[in-house]
């Protein structure tokens, strides 16, 4: 019984007594006078009970009331106050003012909170010492990851994401921790890849198996490989390596079928010139007109032939052209490679310039040129410099001296550039590169110059990471239905909408962002962010408030195509949102006409709130965000993906209080949401 009556409940029955027992009291003492008094006194006693009675329930209410104020309210307050920052980590002081009645307890509560902090602040001094190999380890792992050239995913045991590095994301879009790796790339052929490792040797149990795939993205075939990892005999998870062979395949097929077209051009011909050869043998003494048409014959079968092998060798050429490794360099790259070539010191200007070529050719074919020019006496301060010109780059090697004979460089291009590229010389990388290289005479002295064309500055092959892009901790595989998975396991969506306004029958949503919370983290670089049209004009009184005007949709898709998108994104995660019946119903508004159907569980931050802090008025976002601390910067306020962040941090401070209420589960709290107060 005592565990059901809250503090309030037990005050307020506290008064109730005291008025039902000085009331009972009173009527005792007016009922010994009424029986001893005269008709008059009766009367005079009986207005007196009455307006003592009325006046002791009153002042109970009265005093009772100002007790719950000033007493009951506070004393709960602080205790939330205090009980929150015990079970999660809240920095911001404990308000004094709601506790002004309660004399030394509100500054006794605040010394709790001060040592509390003191305590935790040794804590992490103590442990900063200890996590700083680790920091150094995990940031030597991170540029490991984010560096590496090959498309690499680490994938636990049953298919999901648990890491995944810059080139996996050029190469097969955007990705997500725990998402799962079939939304990526068909999971057959990697199966069927583990398989064969299975039966891999007992001593070869660390090979890898090799498998051919597609992206589901653009279907750019792919070349995988696949080795398991193992912890205790246990397999916990594979490293997957992609390589993009869509360009080797489609150069291939080139081939053969320039293949194929040669020999039937070529065959032709062929035949027709030893037919007539065999004539001209066969008859020595043919007349002269006769063997005039066959001389003629031949050289017009001859000119097919050589027309078939021209051909044929400008398809090849064009073939292997365009699998060349020729790509976007800054120039002050190739200046610098060509630092660590050449034993001489060579002054460099780099005003920035980006030229697409291969850029390990053109360092070889520069330095090469750089060191034998100054092989010989008579050449000295080489110095190297761009000049950007129209569509193109010319790269300069200026130096002081006499002439290089123009004889004399087309000897250096002819050498191999390097043991690497075998007999390939430096004249073939021009050819490649569809340029030339001469020497001129200058401003400021003879030079040679190699015009390149102009590049640009580009970060689409090494796409920026988000800041979590793997958590080995999600490797244990979850077999619980989602509804009763710990609280701190169940991925979350949580999101916020931008509308026309409050009515949820008539207005339109006009912005939809969400972010992601894996592991009991906020993801940081995993967020929904999209313009919706509404096929509407906005009010100006709802553009005053979220910024979002008729301009910034014009071009925005409508909201059934935002959220097919959204839908996948939501997939496998419960719906998270502030006040969320608001944002639900505009979902189930687009299901309800025919709409993807989102039919995710969803919590209430508000909600959740009203239950965790039953004796607090303010349940606003800015209000929760205030009592735990949480920073919204101003221009983030009434945005979509701001309030969403927002939203994220306040579920986190409340997932510790929850399950200190006992609600462990995603079954629980959905419940506990759902209570009648």
């Amino acid at each position: 019984m005592d565990e059901k009556l809250g503090l309030r409940l037990r005050f307020a029955l506290f008064f109730v007594a005291l008025a039902v027992g000085g009331s009972g009291i009173v009527a005792l003492g007016l009922w010994l006078g009424y029986s001893r008094a005269d008709d008059g006194i009766q009367e005079a006693l009986m207005i007196a009970g009455l307006v003592s009675l009325f006046g002791i329930v009153g002042l109970a209410v009265w005093v009772g009331y100002l007790f719950d104020m000033n007493v009951a309210r506070p004393i709960l307050a602080l205790s939330a106050e205090l009980h929150t920052r015990a079970k999660s980590e809240v920095s911001v002081d404990i308000d004094k003012g709601t506790a002004r009645y309660l004399g030394a307890l509100a500054p006794a509560a605040q010394a709790i909170h001060e040592a509390l902090e003191d305590t935790r602040e040794s804590l992490e001094s103590a442990l900063a010492e200890k996590l700083a190999v680790m920091t150094r380890d995990k940031a030597l792992l991170e540029a490991l990851l984010r560096e590496l050239k090959d498309a690499v995913l680490v994938v636990s045991a049953d298919g999901r994401i648990l890491m995944y590095n810059r080139a996996a994301v050029a190469l097969l879009g955007p990705l997500g921790l725990d998402r799962p790796l079939s939304q990526v790339v068909p999971t057959e052929p990697v199966m069927s890849a583990v398989a064969h490792l299975e039966t891999a040797p007992h001593w070869d149990k660390t090979a890898h198996a090799g498998f051919l795939t597609a992206a589901k993205r653009d279907g750019r075939i792919l070349a995988g490989a696949v080795s398991n990892v193992s912890f205790s005999e246990d397999r916990i998870g594979h490293v997957l390596m992609f390589r993009d062979r869509t360009d080797d395949l489609r150069v291939h097929g080139e081939l053969e079928h320039l293949l194929r077209q040669m020999i039937e051009a070529v065959r032709r011909p062929a035949s027709a010139i030893a037919a007539m050869l065999d004539v001209v043998e066969q008859v020595p003494d043919m007349q002269s007109d006769r063997r005039s048409e066959i001389r003629d014959a031949m050289r017009s079968e001859l000119s097919r032939l050589s027309n078939a092998i021209e051909t044929a060798s400008e398809g090849e050429a064009r073939a292997y052209r365009a699998m060349w490794p020729i790509r976007d360099v800054s120039v002050g790259q190739i200046f610098k490679a060509m630092d660590l070539h050449l034993p001489e010191a060579v002054s460099s200007r780099d005003e920035g310039e980006v030229v697409t070529c291969d850029g390990f050719a053109i360092t070889e074919v520069l330095s090469n040129v750089v060191h034998s020019m100054m092989t010989e006496a008579g050449r000295s301060n080489p110095r190297m410099y761009a000049e950007a010109q129209d569509n193109e780059v010319l790269l300069c090697i200026a130096w002081d001296g006499k002439q290089v004979p123009i004889a004399e460089l087309e000897q250096w291009l002819d050498h191999p550039i390097a043991a690497a590229y075998g007999r390939y010389t430096g004249r073939d990388a021009l050819v490649a590169h569809k340029t030339d290289m001469w020497v001129e005479n200058a401003e400021d002295g003879p030079r040679t110059v190699l015009p390149l064309k102009n590049g640009t500055a580009s970060s689409q092959d090494a796409p920026d990471l988000p800041f979590e892009f793997y958590d080995f901790n999600l490797t244990a595989k979850i077999d619980a239905e989602l509804e009763d998975r710990p609280l701190r396991d169940v991925p979350y969506i949580v999101f916020d909408t931008e509308t026309t306004g409050l009515d949820t029958n008539r207005d339109e949503v006009v912005q939809i962002s969400a972010v992601r919370i894996l592991g009991g983290r906020l993801l940081g670089g995993e967020n929904f962010d999209q313009l919706v049209n509404p096929g509407r004009a906005i009010p100006k009184a709802s553009e005053e408030i979220h910024g979002i005007s008729d301009q910034m949709v014009s071009d925005a898709p409508p909201f059934s195509e935002v959220a097919d998108h959204f839908k996948t994104y939501c997939d496998g995660s419960v719906l998270v949102a502030h006040h969320a019946a608001f944002d639900m119903a505009f979902l189930g508004r687009l299901k309800a006409a025919g709409g993807p159907a989102i039919d995710n569980a969803a919590l209430c931050t508000a909600r959740l709130s009203l239950q965790l802090f039953p004796h607090e008025a303010d349940h606003t976002l800015d209000g929760l965000a205030k009592r735990f601390g949480i920073q919204i910067p101003s221009e983030k306020r009434h945005t979509a993906l701001g309030d969403s962040i927002a939203t994220a941090e306040v579920l986190l401070k409340m997932l510790p209080l929850l399950q200190e209420r006992g609600v462990t589960t995603l079954r629980d709290a959905l419940k506990f949401q759902n209570l009648v107060l």
